[in-house]
């Protein structure tokens, strides 16, 4: 990411903030999650930590809306976020759905 993206970015935080937005969500991954791009980090020691990080991803690609998070077992979980709400903030547990996600 260029220093102009996270201008950008800080920006739109900022601005947001500003206007009385409480929460602004932000999801910075450390490259695309694609399946190719996974199966080519299969020796890396992030790997597992990655593949915790595109479960949340995948919800967002199909939705467009960004996940609940939540911490479980020191582990991150997602769950289907709700379109229109406001960002989420990340839960400590593993409540409902996320509990599930954990599960599997």
């Amino acid at each position: 990411m260029t220093n102009d993206v996270v201008d950008e970015i800080w920006k739109l935080v900022t601005a947001a903030l500003d206007n009385g937005q409480e929460r602004f969500a932000v999801m910075a991954l450390p490259f695309r999650m694609t399946e190719r791009n996974m199966s080519l980090r299969q020796g890396y020691a992030w790997k597992d930590f990655w593949a915790e990080l595109k479960a949340g991803n995948d919800l967002f690609e199909k939705s467009h809306v960004p996940p609940k998070a939540s911490v479980c077992d020191g582990r991150y979980a997602f769950a289907p976020g709700e379109k229109g709400a406001p960002a989420p903030e990340v839960e400590e547990g593993c409540p409902g759905p996320l509990a599930k996600a954990v599960s599997k």
